[in-house]
């Protein structure tokens, strides 16, 4: 079928809408010229005519090419849904069996993988890093004294002095032996023991003693000279003489300064 436009008025190419149909080329020549002559159209009308034709065949062409193209988009389309629809309806049950299978395999020990690689490249090194060991805490009753003796007063004498920082002492401590022992434990630190401790029962007389320190746990350890062990109940005195610096610490006996209201040191 073929579209033409071609009406002449007034000695000028005016166009209509004229329809005509080819059965066979002679024919269609035939029917060509005799259109040609009955209007007058020239060449160069004949021309721009097939032209027009020629585009116009080009279009209706096309429009029918994406015509069948969408037709069949939309034909798949309805069935990749239909697909989609389906697989939803199946959703439910393939995530329930797939979270029992990953709870599974999380219970089961992981094997080791092994990477294979096709390049040539230096084997790597492992390098293991041993973790720290730390000893476990003392238990707190490695620091405190034994329950064998106890105090029940204490006499205590200073004598500081602040031009060389040091200090003297002398303390009396008035004990009670709760079990049969030879020793008494005291807390020390930092201090310089001056003779020898004594122990004088209320009974008997003065006993003499040595003595030791425990640096880790700052014990003072007297121990008693005799052969015999005190007896429970035994009340006496046990006197020491010690020594120490003030100078440069902050326990204990200490001395610091200060600035006073003039700027001096105090």
């Amino acid at each position: 079928m073929v579209m033409g436009i071609l009406k002449t008025i007034g000695g000028r190419l005016d166009y209509d809408w004229i329809k005509f149909s080819i059965t066979g080329m002679p024919q269609g020549f035939k029917c060509l010229r005799k259109f040609l002559k009955r209007f007058k159209i020239g060449k160069d009308d004949v021309i721009m005519a097939n032209k027009v034709i020629t585009i116009l065949s080009v279009v209706l062409f096309a429009f029918v090419i994406s015509t069948t193209v969408l037709a069949v988009q939309k034909n798949d389309l309805e069935a990749e849904n239909e697909e989609l629809r389906a697989q939803l309806d199946s959703t439910p049950t393939e995530f329930s069996s797939t979270t029992t299978d990953t709870e599974e395999t999380t219970l089961e020990p992981s094997a080791p993988t092994t990477t294979i690689s096709m390049e040539t490249s230096p084997a790597p090194t492992t390098v293991t890093t041993q973790a720290p060991t730390t000893e476990p805490p003392q238990d707190p009753s490695f620091y405190r004294l034994p329950g064998t003796v106890v105090p029940v007063h204490y006499d205590l004498w200073l004598h500081p002095n602040l031009e060389d920082g040091t200090f003297s002492g002398r303390v009396a401590i008035d004990v009670t032996v709760l079990s049969r022992t030879r020793q008494f434990v005291l807390h020390s630190s930092g201090l310089t023991i001056n003779g020898y401790p004594t122990f004088k029962p209320e009974t008997t007389t003065s006993m003499l003693t040595t003595y030791n320190f425990d640096l880790e746990r700052e014990f003072l350890t007297i121990t008693i000279n005799n052969i015999q062990d005190i007896l429970p109940d035994t009340n006496g005195t046990l006197t020491i003489e010690f020594s120490g610096t003030m100078s440069g610490k902050i326990v204990g006996l200490y001395s610091s300064s200060y600035p006073g209201d003039n700027g001096e040191t105090m």
